[in-house]
């Protein structure tokens, strides 16, 4: 097979391939993807309706490079999601097993790469931009950030394109290889500006020239990440199970500086102090009963408790001589907004929670220092969960509405250094199951309108934000890549390999049904659906597009029905649908928020956990007919996320992060009681081993998580899985016990700074 192309642009359909420049083309426009992606495309299409080999197109490629095939699958992958199906509804790339590729447009042509170039389609000469911007609403998004020689270089002076990997590689080991190769040239931010210009559009032309995203960190564990004042340095804390270790860097350099060696203790959100001498951070050590505030040098030192039971890293006022930071007891339902001096004393309370509403946001005050920016989360049985902005007055005593916009979530605020909008990562209401959710906002200070300033499909940590003296936006973004697995359910990695090669398949939902089929939940857009996939793969089809958001996915043992969480309105309730997605039905009503359920061995039950729009901390078990109707309460105690046991005598919930409770299904007594080891991610609760004598949950590493095993009657727990990296977010044994399925793959969570901002 040839290496090189003639210069010329092969046609078919909307598409257009520049084989030499490797860019494709959609109806004119250029689409962004890796030229190796590009370059896989021209060798299928220069040998089109012909069989190409895996070995034949590696070879074309990568000519002499040794890569495994798992960076074809993905190229391939990347292509069909990007080209979509042809017009008769059949893909472009046709697979055949056994022996290899072949593009199958019906038709295909050769056009002049001059032609193309100075008239696509027949429209006026166009040149590609260095970037190109999208307006969606009152957002301009910068949606083509790099140019393609940029993009390439990326990838050839990455440490994974330099040294080859080795031919002969744990299998496990190469879809999370290829997801990282992925992710690390995608964490560019698409960034939108406040328009102030009566021509917005000229405005946003003119501003975008200027910014650009530097991204700080590559692949470390970046958590509770801020940025200095000046914009010279940025902090954050690394987690290695129930320790943790604080690291400052340099803006711009890779050598990190250990302030606070590893140690037994939990911490949280940072601040820096004005000057930037010093860095005031949340912790709990180990044995505490409350988190508190430190304070420790920023080039490292002693480290200093200055106050006792705080919730936030302080925000401080102008001169630094002052601070402010949120003290809340969530069981005593009791909140407030504290003022203090630097060194902590003098502490005084400037504002509660109410009955109705809560304090529940990381505060910020103005550089004027007039105001203090908040979040108020209701917890009034008409608006549970609403977020709304404030503005504490320190001369009046009063609060006012910042946003004047109702907000799902509130996290993170920082004011811009001007004083002319407050920063804050957020979620608007009714988009917290998009793409939109966790971005960086922009709060105008005088009209209370709201910019989106991200536009990539990252939602945001929360928990970390900074703003320099220059408005430079600092702000970690955050991807979890998720495929489906197999692996034996002795849990030894050697055994794993990967089905899918999505990139969110199974987190929120995994189902092995009896057939041998895995029900799953996936994203495709905006869409967050049920879907089907045959055991070794093939046959990947969606069967649940209604709702358009699945939030859980249960099914009844012999595959007859489907269960899930949906929010159809102000409420999220319990659904079911019969097996190809059809007859939807509503299971529980009323004034509640239904989310994680459970369906009973025979079929007959669902559980579920139900929080009281009156109470909507507080969850309770219940339980009725998988056919509707009447609900009964199983026990007071609260509990989240139940799982039936296989003979559907137990239940299994998590009272909190760190226990798990096991109740009777026919009583509701609680029959045990077990503390969980290392890091527990609990979310998706506890599980039973098919042979009813253990409960497996989810624990987290510095590195990795893994499964582990907690037997009913005796003895400790123990780690099942062996994997030394990746994550697992999802997990279930098969109907047989014979293989356990995982959602499993790679979290990236790196530092970025946007720069050039007006």
């Amino acid at each position: 097979m040839g290496n090189g192309f003639k210069h010329s642009i092969y046609a078919f359909d909307e598409f257009r391939l520049d084989a030499v420049t490797l860019m494709l083309y959609r109806g004119g426009q250029p689409v962004t993807l890796p030229p190796k992606v590009v370059k896989t495309l021209a060798v299928l299409v220069e040998h089109r309706g012909s069989i190409v080999s895996k070995e034949q197109l590696i070879e074309g490629v990568w000519q002499d490079a040794i890569v495994e095939e798992s960076n074809l699958s993905q190229n391939l992958y990347l292509l069909r999601k990007t080209l979509g199906s042809r017009p008769d509804g059949e893909p472009y790339i046709e697979t055949l097993r056994r022996r290899g590729y072949r593009f199958a447009a019906e038709s295909v042509s050769i056009e002049s790469a001059d032609e193309f170039v100075s008239k696509p389609n027949g429209a006026e000469p166009v040149s590609v931009p260095r970037f190109a911007y999208e307006r969606r609403g009152n957002v301009v998004a910068l949606v083509d950030w790099k140019e393609p020689d940029e993009t390439a270089a990326e990838q050839e002076s990455s440490p994974a394109a330099k040294t080859p990997p080795e031919r002969h590689r744990s299998s496990w080991m190469w879809p999370l290889l290829y997801v990282v190769l992925l992710i690390v040239p995608l964490s560019i931010v698409g960034v939108a500006v406040w328009l102030r210009s009566a021509d917005p559009v000229h405005s946003a032309s003119e501003n975008f020239a200027a910014v650009e995203s530097l991204q700080l960190t590559n692949g470390d564990d970046v958590s509770g990440a801020t940025i200095s004042r000046d914009g010279k340095y940025f902090v954050y804390h690394e987690i290695d199970g129930d320790y943790s270790r604080m690291i400052v860097q340099q803006t711009g350099q890779t050598a990190k500086l250990e302030v606070l060696p590893r140690a037994r203790r939990e911490m949280a959100t940072k601040s820096f102090s004005p000057d930037g001498q010093f860095i005031y951070y949340v912790a709990k050590e180990s044995g505490a009963a409350h988190w508190s505030i430190y304070r420790v040098p920023t080039l490292g030192g002693v480290q200093v408790k200055i106050v006792e039971d705080a919730q936030s890293h302080p925000s401080f006022s102008p001169d630094g001589k002052s601070m402010v930071f949120w003290r809340g007891d969530g069981k005593a339902r009791k909140s407030s907004l504290v003022t203090a001096d630097a060194s902590g004393t003098n502490e005084k309370t400037l504002l509660d929670g109410s009955a109705d509403t809560t304090i529940a946001s990381y505060p910020a005050w103005s550089p004027d220092g007039k105001l203090i920016a908040y979040g108020s989360v209701s917890v009034a049985p008409k608006a549970p969960g609403i977020c709304t902005i404030f503005a504490f007055d320190l001369e009046t005593g009063t609060s006012r509405e910042l946003s004047h916009e109702k907000w799902e979530a509130c996290h993170r605020m920082e004011w811009r250094r001007d004083g002319q909008a407050m920063i804050v990562i957020g979620t608007k209401y009714g988009e917290s199951g998009t793409t939109r959710r966790d971005q960086v906002y922009s709060i105008s200070a005088t009209t209370g309108e709201s910019l989106r300033l991200t536009a990539d499909p990252y939602r945001k940590q929360y928990d970390s934000l900074g703003v320099t003296d220059s408005n430079e936006i600092f702000c970690v973004p955050f991807n979890r890549a998720s495929q489906l697995w197999v692996m034996n359910p002795n849990g030894s990695a050697k055994t794993a390999t990967a089905i899918t090669t999505g990139s969110s398949d199974g987190k929120s939902g995994l189902v092995p049904l009896s057939d041998g089929r895995i029900a799953f939940v996936a994203r495709t857009g905006e869409n967050v659906g049920g879907w089907l996939v045959n055991g070794d793969g093939s046959d990947r089809r969606q069967v649940i597009s209604t709702p358009s958001i699945l939030e859980e996915l249960r099914a009844t043992a012999d595959g007859k029905y489907f269960f899930f969480s949906a929010k159809l309105g102000d409420r999220n309730h319990i659904y079911r649908v019969d097996a190809d997605g059809t007859n939807l039905k509503q299971i529980t009503t009323g004034d509640s928020f239904e989310t994680d359920s459970s369906v009973s061995p025979d079929g007959k039950w669902i559980v579920y956990d139900s929080a009281p729009a009156t109470d909507i901390a507080r969850h309770i078990l219940m339980r009725t007919s998988t056919e509707g109707g009447t609900p009964a309460k199983i026990t007071d105690l609260q509990c989240n996320v139940p799982n039936y046991s296989p003979s559907g005598k137990f239940i299994s919930c998590t009272p909190d992060w760190e226990r798990i409770f096991v109740f009777a299904a026919d009583d509701g007594s609680l029959v045990k009681t077990f503390d969980t080891a290392k890091v527990p991610a609990l979310n998706i609760g506890a599980k039973w081993t098919p042979d009813e004598k253990a409960l497996v949950y989810i624990s987290s590493q510095k590195s990795s998580t893994n499964l582990w095993m907690r037997p009913i009657d005796r003895g400790p727990a123990r780690q099942l899985t062996d994997f030394p990296n990746g994550d697992i977010y999802n997990f279930a044994y098969s109907q047989d016990g014979s293989k356990l399925y995982l959602a499993r793959g790679l979290q990236t969570h790196d530092a970025v700074l946007i720069k050039g901002l007006p």
